[in-house]
């Protein structure tokens, strides 16, 4: 377009083409702003999958974990039945003091095939097997009618020995075992916290991008 003058035609300024391209770079510049946008919540997506997955194998390691310790917990107390059982019918000679011996003598030995793949689960069940022996000899004077031989045995300290020397490896294999329960809980509240930076500071970025977008979208608004 050009107008007349005195010393010839002037050419204008192409206003229709300016304005095509104003909204083409306008339009760019949103599709800019939402690609941008997606890219992150992608991103953040992405992240919160793998720390979900962690989350999930730490739980699983916690939860393995907790079991062998309620095991090994376990196992002591069924030694303290088992006892107490002896003690009882050493004392008595009634076959009703035997029930916490006979109940508990199978959750023992279930409670070692659990353990059997921990460090020290052999010195551990060679020490509980002559522990079971120890407390059914004593019985077996008992049922013979050696009552005297019977209360020797639970007396002699040989029993009570047994029963520390279990308690001390067992204290140890809870411990370590606290130890690698330690290491998930730390973990997951490490993830935790950093899943909630990723998603603040993604959420942050997206709503720059928009108000930088808007900006931009404005100031070519009010130059067209």
């Amino acid at each position: 377009m050009a107008v007349n003058s005195g010393d010839g035609e002037i050419p204008l300024p192409d206003v229709k083409a300016g304005m095509v391209f104003s909204r083409l770079s306008t339009e760019r510049k949103i599709l800019g702003g939402f690609a941008f946008a997606l890219i992150i919540l992608g991103l953040i997506g992405l992240y919160s999958l793998q720390s979900i997955g962690r989350l999930e194998m730490d739980a699983r390691v916690a939860r393995k974990t907790a079991l062998r310790v309620e095991s090994m917990k376990d196992l002591m107390a069924g030694l303290n039945d088992m006892e107490t059982g002896q003690r009882g019918y050493v004392l008595t000679g009634q076959d009703a003091f035997l029930e916490p011996f006979l109940v508990a003598e199978p959750r023992v030995m279930e409670r070692m095939t659990e353990l059997s793949k921990l460090k020290n689960a052999g010195k551990l069940e060679g020490l509980v097997r002559l522990r079971i022996e120890h407390l059914k000899r004593g019985v077996a004077l008992r049922r013979e009618g050696n009552f005297e031989g019977a209360q020797l045995l639970v007396s002699e300290g040989k029993g009570k020995q047994l029963h520390d020397e279990v308690r001390k490896i067992l204290r140890a294999m809870e411990s370590a075992e606290e130890q690698v329960l330690a290491d998930p809980v730390k973990d997951t509240a490490d993830s935790i916290r950093r899943i909630r930076i990723v998603i603040i500071s993604g959420i942050l970025s997206a709503v720059a991008a928009g108000e930088v977008g808007l900006f931009f979208i404005g100031k070519d608004v009010m130059y067209v």
